[in-house]
């Protein structure tokens, strides 16, 4: 799924987290480690590289989409990947 840079949709920043959930913004080129990366700096999970191997062992880490999902804080390691391998919002 490809996503059309337009001024509109260009993030510079991470959105603010509305409602206990984090807006993680997933950018072309960006890599399953910077996904965990961005999701333990936020304070969504705890352990990145924890969630990063989990994803390699599903199979998921190479099919990330771009886009903007809603995560919400306080999920399992397992609901967060499953966020993720759902696929953004919009």
């Amino acid at each position: 799924q490809e996503i059309v840079q337009t001024p509109e949709n260009i993030q510079t920043e991470e959105p603010v987290a509305e409602n206990g959930t984090y807006r993680l913004v997933i950018n072309k080129g960006d890599v399953c480690r910077v996904v965990c990366e961005k999701l333990e700096e936020n304070g969504v999970i705890d352990d990145a590289e924890a969630l990063r191997t989990h994803l390699f062992e599903l199979g998921y880490a190479n099919n990330i989409s771009t886009g903007a999902y809603d995560v919400p804080y306080g999920l399992t390691m397992e609901e967060v990947a499953q966020i993720i391998v759902t696929g953004p919002i919009d």
